[in-house]
């Protein structure tokens, strides 16, 4: 670069963690799912099937859903797709 301004890249990178809340609705449905998953052995694979992720991601979610301000959440798609297996699953 020709002028003073410094390039971006040449500047030393600092990694930074962004923990944002979870909102209530957010905690409130991973609690209704692991208390589903609870009641039988194999449900929590059966919506980690269901979301197409690994059931150790469900587990961190039911985890972090306790701490302030957790590192793991589901994405919004995620959420839906929740609620949508929740709701089949009290139909059945």
């Amino acid at each position: 670069m020709a002028n003073n301004a410094t390039n971006l890249m040449d500047q030393p990178k600092r990694i930074r963690h962004h923990h944002r809340e979870m909102s209530q609705r957010v905690r409130a449905l991973l609690a209704e799912a692991e208390h589903w998953c609870a009641q039988e052995r194999g449900r929590r694979a059966q919506l980690a099937a269901y979301l197409d992720i690994w059931p150790s991601s469900v587990s961190a979610w039911f985890r972090e859903c306790k701490k302030p301000r957790p590192a793991k959440q589901p994405t919004g798609e995620q959420v839906l797709a929740i609620q949508e297996f929740l709701a089949q699953q009290k139909r059945e």
